[in-house]
């Protein structure tokens, strides 16, 4: 797989839930072919088959401040999360603000490390809810998003009819597929 004539570096994963991410939105670096998409191709994929395809994880309030104040910051306590969501609806973004006003943010890959990390989330993609001191992330999908969903993959091709060509497309914005040359 080629992009502009170089290879690619070529990421999959198991379940995005719904979209793939942007590289530089859960890793550093910006690659033009890692753009996000939108992906209904899991859908039809039943949960018992896909373990990940829905979840679902609750914290109280004190819970949720010690991981936040675990990475340096110092809240008194959780008044409020706020997240921002990319255009193929994934977490790319939480501020933590507690009564006073003070703030921990956590943007792009320090938020995909803290939501998969420090809060063991499957994936950036979910919702955050509160109800009476606790939090419920419900969330869809298992690993980073980013580059081609093995179960979106397998869909398309089971259902759907793809070929590796028209899926490996759909995952990689711009890219090529070529046989390769070999030195005799």
């Amino acid at each position: 797989i080629t992009y502009n004539g170089a290879f690619c570096t070529t990421f999959f994963f198991s379940s995005d839930g719904g979209g793939t991410e942007n590289s530089e939105n859960v890793f550093t670096s910006p690659l033009a072919y890692c753009r996000g998409v939108v992906d209904p191709y899991e859908d039809i994929i039943p949960a018992s088959s896909n373990s990940r395809k829905s979840w679902s994880v609750q914290y109280t309030s004190a819970d949720l401040l010690a991981k936040v104040n675990s990475k340096g910051y110092s809240l008194t306590d959780i008044a409020s999360v706020t997240p921002v969501y990319s255009n193929t609806n994934n977490v790319i973004s939480l501020t933590f603000t507690d009564s006073t006003g003070k703030s921990a943010a956590f943007s792009k890959s320090s938020c995909y490390s803290f939501s998969c990390g420090t809060l063991g989330l499957n994936s950036i993609h979910y919702t955050i809810t509160q109800n009476n001191g606790t939090y419920v992330f419900n969330g869809s999908g298992w690993g980073h998003n980013v580059g081609m969903s093995q179960w979106g993959a397998y869909s398309m091709a089971n259902n759907y009819n793809y070929n590796c060509r028209q899926i490996i497309g759909f995952y990689f914005t711009g890219v090529s597929i070529s046989l390769g040359v070999t030195n005799q």
